[in-house]
């Protein structure tokens, strides 16, 4: 909020104390004669109350005390009852950077949830989970490594260990190397070139299927 505006320790430190008085001292009186009540503040008042508020909101932006008196004149910080002073004006600024907080920790929320559903819509692009050539081995793995058992058959007390499925160690292998290719500079692309070939996983996959059984032949 008020990302253009400076705070008040940064004008104090680049223009001076006086100069970020100053700005105080205006943005007061200005709202003194918007008021216009009876118990008003004088000159030497509005300086005194320029001084506490720099020394006590040493990092609230000009625009955000400028705003939180606008809220002042619409009402939002209820009746303005015949009375103005700094203790008041000091009353208004805290509520107001409640109200802040609030709209920032709302912010916060809504672009965490933002960058949720934005993830899952770039994820769901990349692997399409019912229909990519990726999820169908996956699917293939998977029932290979955790077979459905059939209900009627009876299973046996003591099994013996279940020999190694070649298949399923030469996917493994894929899967390495397709992941050490795919990722580029932490970004995952969908084809490599194989011998001067665009491939996506499907084509990578038979490739390297025949490739490697090939070499162990």
């Amino acid at each position: 909020m008020q990302q253009g505006s400076p705070s008040l320790v940064k004008i104090k430190t680049i223009m001076g104390h006086d100069a970020a008085k100053a700005f105080v001292f205006d943005l007061i009186n200005e709202l003194v004669l918007d008021l216009n009540i009876g118990k008003n503040m004088s000159p030497e008042q509005v300086g005194r109350a320029s001084e506490i508020i720099l020394a006590t909101f040493p990092t609230m932006k000009l625009a955000a005390i400028k705003k939180c008196f606008q809220y002042v004149l619409s009402g939002r910080f209820g009746k303005i009852y015949d009375r103005l002073d700094v203790q008041v004006i000091c009353g208004w600024i805290r509520e107001y950077q409640e109200i802040q907080f609030e709209e920032m920790e709302h912010e916060l929320a809504n672009r965490y949830h933002s960058e949720k559903l934005e993830l899952a819509k770039n994820l769901s692009g990349i692997l399409s989970i019912e229909n990519s050539p990726i999820a169908k081995v996956l699917r293939e793995v998977a029932a290979k490594t955790n077979p459905t058992p059939n209900p009627n058959e009876t299973q046996p007390l003591t099994q013996s260990k279940p020999k190694a499925n070649p298949t399923y160690s030469l996917d493994q292998e894929i899967f390495k190397q397709w992941d050490k290719l795919t990722m580029k500079d932490g970004a995952l692309v969908r084809f490599v070139e194989v011998n001067g070939k665009q491939m996506d996983f499907e084509e990578f996959r038979k490739f390297k299927h025949e490739q490697l059984t090939s070499t162990t032949k």
